[in-house]
Parts: structure tokens; sequence; C-alpha cells
């Protein structure tokens, strides 16, 4: 049986970007989701986020099929994909809506500084992630990458 390995990163740290990574209860239905010799790869930024998430799912009973990895993103894919991969599934769930304010809602709340970090966060974030894809994707089998972000722009 193939195993089947889930990717799942952010370029910042959970709370710099609230809500816009998986939670740790989305990773517990991963992870009990997944087939016999599956696993879910997951990278948390913060050393305290990490201590938590695997403190948690090892008390959820599914340590073993989640593995945390501490670091930023794009160094943990540099060291380690070629001993990791290849990936089944590659996730990458980032995103802010206000970098560290409240979400503009008329053209006159538009602040330049803020509004060019949030398309940093939502655009320039996943597409660097997408330029290391090809290296961690099967080329012998389908495989899937999927990103999720936060829409760009509240002005409605």
């Amino acid at each position: 049986m193939r195993q089947i390995q889930i990717f799942d990163t952010s370029l910042r740290d959970g709370e710099q970007s609230p809500g816009f990574s998986m939670s740790l209860g989305q990773k517990l239905k991963v992870a009990r989701a997944l087939a016999d010799g599956g696993k879910l790869f997951t990278v948390e930024l913060s050393e305290r986020n990490a201590d938590f998430a695997e403190a948690e799912l090892g008390a959820a009973g599914v340590g073993e099929r989640v593995e945390v990895l501490r670091g930023a993103a794009l160094d943990v894919l540099d060291a380690r994909a070629a001993e990791l991969g290849p990936f089944d599934l590659v996730f990458v769930a980032t995103g802010t809506l206000a970098a560290g304010g409240a979400p503009e809602k008329a053209l006159d709340r538009i602040e330049p500084g803020r509004m060019a970090e949030v398309l940093a966060i939502n655009t320039i974030g996943p597409a660097l992630i997408l330029a290391h894809v090809e290296r961690l994707i099967p080329r012998d089998r389908p495989s899937a990458v999927g990103i999720l972000s936060a829409r760009v722009g509240s002005i409605g």
C-alpha cells in the first residue's frame, strides 16, 4: 500500500495571522481520516505552538500520524523535502485580512503600508511555496496542491 503524506504549512506564525492556518481540530480530523500508513506533516514557526500541537495531537491519539516540523516553512522545505516527500497533497493555508489592524471597509480607510503587507502575505507568500512544489510532488502518480488564503480587499 502506498503511503499518503500531507504537508501543511503557513509562512507566518498562526498568532500573526489568526484563523488562516489549519487549526488543531482540523489537523485532528485530517489525521484521523488518513488511511493506514498516511502521515500529516505540519510546520510551526513558533516553538510554543509546536510544543502545544505535539502535546494535543499526542493526547488525542494521533501523534504517530502527525509530525510537527519546527521553523520557517521555506527553511524546512529546503532542509527536509527530499527526506520527507514526495507529497500526495500539499495544502498551504496562510492569509490575513488586515495585517495587524481592522479590515478596510471604505476607500478612505486604506493604509498603503498595511495593504502592501496584506498583499504580500496573501499572494507572494503562497507563490513562494508554489515555487518549491514541483520538487515536493510525485511524478509517477496523481497529486494535488491546494492554496487557501484570505480574500484581498473588503470594500464592497
